[in-house]
């Protein structure tokens, strides 16, 4: 008898068909402080869903190895002109119905059931909170990653940064950062293994940077 054989994890391009599960992949593993708000749908909004949608080329995931995504990485590889065309391309296209503008009475109202977390409305229709003098530093392109719980600790990770940092040296960038929760403790130590080192903490969030 032939014995089976176990499907092993790859790292490949995103393709359309993993974007719900990205989402849901983004929502079910949010920092503990985000995942508080009433809908984790705002996150993944935010977070993950523009990166497919906008840079498809730096758009990364984990698959199982049957086809299925279990973790991903999406990012900008210069920040400013994805900036740019999240202001062109992605504001049009947010659920305006579920995530009202926070400047309509409506917005006003999803605000104050995030309470401390109305921020996050306010990041989802401003792109600019993405800029960072750390661009004007070496480093353009910044990134996202989460994995579901069962595929960490594995060696994926770097597995997933060897491939977007590939694909940032080949569009000309030097270097890459990101921002995180201040108490995203496992976060920073995860980063900072893999070569990135803390820049500083400001506009409630821990920054970090890594030369390519």
């Amino acid at each position: 008898m032939q014995t089976p054989t176990i499907p092993t994890p790859f790292v490949r391009l995103y393709e359309p068909k993993d974007l719900d599960i990205i989402l849901r992949i983004c929502e079910l593993t949010v920092d503990p402080v985000v995942g508080l708000a009433p809908d984790l749908a705002l996150a993944s909004a935010i977070w993950c869903a523009p990166y497919p949608l906008l840079a498809p080329e730096s758009s990364f995931v984990l698959d199982d190895g049957n086809g299925v995504a279990v973790g991903y990485m999406v990012g900008a590889t210069s920040t400013r002109p994805f900036i740019k065309k999240y202001h062109e391309e992605y504001i049009s296209k947010i659920d305006s119905t579920r995530f009202p503008p926070p400047s309509t009475p409506e917005g006003n109202r999803i605000q104050a059931d995030l309470g401390s977390l109305s921020w996050m409305l306010d990041t989802l229709y401003d792109p600019n909170v993405m800029d960072s003098e750390l661009i004007d530093e070496g480093y353009p392109a910044h990134l996202h990653v989460n994995l579901l719980p069962e595929y960490r600790s594995q060696g994926y990770g770097p597995k997933l940064l060897e491939a977007f940092s590939n694909v940032v040296k080949q569009d000309g960038g030097g270097g890459v950062h990101v921002a995180m929760a201040p108490g995203n403790d496992r976060g920073g130590v995860w980063y900072a293994r893999n070569g990135f080192e803390r820049k500083y903490v400001k506009r409630g969030g821990r920054w970090m940077a890594k030369n390519l």
